[in-house]
Order: C-alpha cells, then structure tokens, then sequence
C-alpha cells in the first residue's frame, strides 16, 4: 500500500506542477518593480535543493532546482526535479519541468486539463507565501498539494512545507533550497 500511495501522491505532485505550465496564463507584469510590503519577503533567485536539510515521504529527488521572479503581488516560478530511475513506480519519468505564474491574491483559479480540473491559489499568511493545488481527476477523485514557501532570516534559505493529501492518506516534505 505504501508504494501504491506513494506513486499516486507522486503522480498529483507531478501533475499538479505539470499541469498548470500550459495552464496557468500569466497576467502582464508591473513596469516598475512595487515596494516591498511589510512582512512580505521577495523570493527572487535561483534555487537548488539541499537534500541533506530536506526530508522527504515522497521518493526522494536526485536533485530539485528553481527560479523565482517576484514582484509583489506577481510570482513566477519554474522548477526542475530528478528523481532515481525506478523510485516512481507508477510513473514513467524520472525528471521533470514546470512552471507557474501567480498573482499572491488568494483567488482560486480553475483550469481543465491533463484529465482533470485544477483549482489554485496563491496567498499571504503573515511572512509565509502559501500556494494550494486541489486536483480534480475525472472519476471524482480529490487530492490537494499544499505548499508553504518560508525565506530564512538572512535571505540565503527557502523552505517549502509540502502536504500532499488524497483522501485520509498524507504525505509531508520538506524542501529546503540555497540560493545561487
């Protein structure tokens, strides 16, 4: 059952990264850059995953990295994930893109596609910036991937708080990523 759900928690991770790329349209960025805002850090950079200060329920990637370009309330991310030949077993990839553009204004956006509905959300609470996938799949099936970005103190650390959660069954991890 574990590598059953694993591979399914797996595959709504993938595909709620997967899925938006096409998905989500960017809305037009701002000409000049706004003020930063009191306890909303930026999260602009380069990113590579740190796995010896991650911890992972999810078959553990080989290597993870990202670039943020944030300008509030606009975020935009694209990540880069590898995972080990054979840790997924229900899926055929071993790595994989994706990219994202948001507006930090906790409205939900639905999108169809990859045969299933996605709702997304992209909002502030306090100094931590939560994006929410809920996937939809055709059969009814429900699966959520809540994922809480932390900048450290000194600005040289993200922490990603994932859950990913289908049905009663949940999985947790922590992505820890230095900046370039």
């Amino acid at each position: 059952m574990k590598n059953a759900l694993s591979g399914a928690l797996c595959a709504l991770w993938l595909l709620a990264g997967a899925a938006v790329m096409p998905l989500v349209s960017a809305q037009e960025a701002p000409a000049q850059a706004q003020a930063k805002e009191p306890n909303k850090p930026n999260l602009t950079g380069s990113w590579k995953l740190k796995l010896e200060k991650s911890d992972f329920q999810i078959p553990k990637p080989t290597s993870a990295t990202m670039s943020i370009e944030h300008r509030e309330p606009k975020f935009s991310l694209s990540r880069t994930t590898i995972f080990a030949e054979g840790s997924i077993p229900s899926l055929e990839i071993f790595g994989y893109n994706s990219s994202i553009e948001l507006t930090a204004d906790g409205k939900p956006r639905q999108e169809t596609g990859a045969g299933a509905m996605l709702i997304i959300t992209l909002s502030w609470e306090q100094d931590e910036l939560h994006l929410k996938f809920m996937i939809i799949d055709r059969d009814g099936g429900i699966g959520t991937d809540d994922t809480r970005l932390c900048l450290s103190a000194d600005g040289g650390s993200i922490i990603a708080s994932e859950r990913i959660s289908i049905g009663s069954d949940q999985l947790e991890n922590r992505w820890v990523f230095e900046k370039q």
